[in-house]
Protein backbone atom coordinates (compact mmCIF):
# COMPACT_ATOMS: atom_id res chain seq x y z
CA UNK A 1 0.00 0.00 0.00
CA UNK A 2 0.98 3.46 -0.65
CA UNK A 3 1.82 6.04 2.36
CA UNK A 4 -1.22 7.81 1.28
CA UNK A 5 -3.57 5.10 1.34
CA UNK A 6 -2.43 3.44 4.77
CA UNK A 7 -2.62 7.45 5.72
CA UNK A 8 -5.89 7.19 4.48
CA UNK A 9 -6.81 3.82 6.25
CA UNK A 10 -5.63 4.86 9.78
CA UNK A 11 -7.66 8.20 9.54
CA UNK A 12 -11.10 6.39 8.72
CA UNK A 13 -10.55 4.34 10.76
CA UNK A 14 -9.32 6.73 14.07
CA UNK A 15 -11.81 9.42 12.92
CA UNK A 16 -14.94 6.40 13.47
CA UNK A 17 -13.75 4.81 16.89
CA UNK A 18 -16.53 5.14 18.74
CA UNK A 19 -14.16 5.18 22.06
CA UNK A 20 -12.17 7.95 20.47
CA UNK A 21 -15.09 9.90 19.94
CA UNK A 22 -16.42 9.02 23.57
CA UNK A 23 -12.95 10.06 25.19
CA UNK A 24 -13.32 12.75 23.32
CA UNK A 25 -16.26 13.95 24.30
CA UNK A 26 -16.36 13.01 27.98
CA UNK A 27 -12.63 14.03 28.96
CA UNK A 28 -11.66 16.72 26.86
CA UNK A 29 -14.21 19.65 27.33
CA UNK A 30 -13.22 20.33 30.93
CA UNK A 31 -9.64 21.33 29.89
CA UNK A 32 -11.22 24.69 27.65
CA UNK A 33 -12.51 27.77 28.91
CA UNK A 34 -14.76 29.36 27.54
CA UNK A 35 -13.46 32.94 27.97
CA UNK A 36 -10.56 31.81 25.75
CA UNK A 37 -9.78 31.72 22.02
CA UNK A 38 -11.52 28.17 21.41
CA UNK A 39 -9.65 27.29 17.96
CA UNK A 40 -6.08 28.01 19.98
CA UNK A 41 -7.37 26.03 22.59
CA UNK A 42 -8.75 23.16 20.19
CA UNK A 43 -4.94 23.61 18.86
CA UNK A 44 -3.33 22.73 21.62
CA UNK A 45 -5.32 19.85 22.49
CA UNK A 46 -5.04 18.17 19.25
CA UNK A 47 -1.13 18.35 19.13
CA UNK A 48 -1.09 17.46 22.96
CA UNK A 49 -3.39 14.55 21.80
CA UNK A 50 -1.27 13.76 18.91
CA UNK A 51 2.46 13.87 20.54
CA UNK A 52 0.89 11.50 23.62
CA UNK A 53 -0.91 8.71 20.40
CA UNK A 54 2.24 9.24 18.60
CA UNK A 55 4.67 8.52 21.82
CA UNK A 56 2.31 5.26 23.23
CA UNK A 57 1.78 3.89 19.54
CA UNK A 58 5.90 3.49 19.43
CA UNK A 59 6.26 2.22 22.56
CA UNK A 60 3.99 -0.51 21.90
CA UNK A 61 5.79 -1.18 18.36
CA UNK A 62 8.99 -1.20 20.56
CA UNK A 63 7.90 -3.24 22.70
CA UNK A 64 6.34 -5.98 20.24
CA UNK A 65 9.86 -5.31 17.74
CA UNK A 66 11.69 -6.40 21.47
CA UNK A 67 9.03 -9.25 22.10
CA UNK A 68 9.18 -11.09 18.92
CA UNK A 69 11.48 -14.07 19.77
CA UNK A 70 9.02 -14.98 22.66
CA UNK A 71 5.88 -14.60 20.54
CA UNK A 72 7.82 -17.35 18.22
CA UNK A 73 9.23 -19.49 20.43
CA UNK A 74 7.07 -22.54 21.37
CA UNK A 75 8.67 -23.08 24.56
CA UNK A 76 7.88 -19.59 25.53
CA UNK A 77 4.31 -19.05 23.76
CA UNK A 78 3.46 -22.67 26.19
CA UNK A 79 4.41 -20.60 28.93
CA UNK A 80 2.58 -17.97 28.39
CA UNK A 81 -0.77 -19.76 27.94
CA UNK A 82 -0.34 -21.42 30.94
CA UNK A 83 0.17 -18.07 33.05
CA UNK A 84 -2.72 -16.35 31.83
CA UNK A 85 -4.77 -19.50 31.57
CA UNK A 86 -4.14 -19.54 35.51
CA UNK A 87 -4.73 -15.95 35.59
CA UNK A 88 -8.24 -16.41 33.84
CA UNK A 89 -8.94 -19.23 36.11
CA UNK A 90 -8.03 -17.31 39.13
CA UNK A 91 -9.85 -14.66 38.71
CA UNK A 92 -12.97 -16.85 37.71
CA UNK A 93 -12.81 -18.45 40.73
CA UNK A 94 -12.80 -15.02 42.47
CA UNK A 95 -15.36 -13.62 40.92
CA UNK A 96 -17.21 -17.32 42.31
CA UNK A 97 -16.85 -16.12 46.07
CA UNK A 98 -17.73 -12.32 45.46
CA UNK A 99 -20.95 -11.69 47.19
CA UNK A 100 -23.63 -9.54 45.99
CA UNK A 101 -25.17 -6.51 47.70
CA UNK A 102 -28.81 -6.49 47.77
CA UNK A 103 -30.64 -3.00 47.36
Amino acid sequence: MSRRRRFGTGLLTNVTNPKGIIFMVAVLPQFIDPNRPLALQLAILAATMCCVDLVVMHGYALLASRMQGLFRNARAVRWQNRFFGSVLMAVGAALFFVRRQHA
